[in-house]
């Protein structure tokens, strides 16, 4: 973590330390994915009506209708293997261009593996497109800012993914088994991009 820098040099300075750290990138992903697992845990648990309400608001049993949590913690992986693929991308490559330009202000996962040449799994794309809605728009806001944020996406396999609103009862099991390889290559001293499944 930065101190508090002073100045704006100071702090752009800071930024971009920060932002070319690719340790940064990966305490930043495994904080999501422990906060996705924490949201996880309380799914099961019994939902309190009236919980987060003032007691002088008189009842609505709508408002206190228990919350879907599926849609954050989906948003929460997303954003985790999303800092661990930029931490990948920092480790090789620097996130800013030749003018100072930020490369990695967007949500385009599955972008960022092709560049970085890491192979992944028709499973792990279709995954991968519905992370990117989720972490876009699904899992904060109650519908998409815009209407082709909601659209089907063609996988590179021919298949149409409707981003937000599947989801797989497998999905755990595939995010599991792909954040693991990617931190995996983070990790490797050697920095070799590796193979799926590897």
């Amino acid at each position: 973590m930065m101190d508090h820098p002073e100045t704006e040099e100071q702090l752009a300075a800071a930024h971009a330390a920060v932002t070319r750290d690719w340790r940064e990138w990966e305490r930043k992903s495994l904080a999501l994915r422990r906060a996705a697992l924490l949201l996880h845990e309380q799914i099961n648990r019994e939902w309190v009506p009236g919980l987060y309400l003032s007691e002088a608001k008189e009842s609505d049993p709508e408002r206190e209708s228990e919350p879907d949590l599926n849609a954050p913690r989906t948003m929460l992986n997303g954003m985790a293997i999303e800092s661990l693929i930029k931490g990948i991308w920092v480790r090789h490559h620097d996130p800013f261009d030749a003018k100072g330009k930020y490369l990695l202000g967007h949500h385009k996962p599955i972008e960022l593996l092709r560049d970085l040449g890491i192979f992944f799994h028709e499973v792990e794309e279709e995954l991968l497109i519905r992370l990117e809605s989720y972490v876009i728009w699904a899992g904060k806001y109650p519908t998409a800012m815009r209407v082709e944020h909601m659209l089907p996406q063609q996988s590179s396999s021919g298949m149409m993914v409707y981003p937000a609103f599947s989801m797989h009862r497998t999905d755990e099991e595939t995010f599991r088994t792909l954040f693991i390889r990617l931190r995996s290559i983070l990790d490797d001293e050697a920095g070799s991009l590796g193979e799926p499944g590897k």
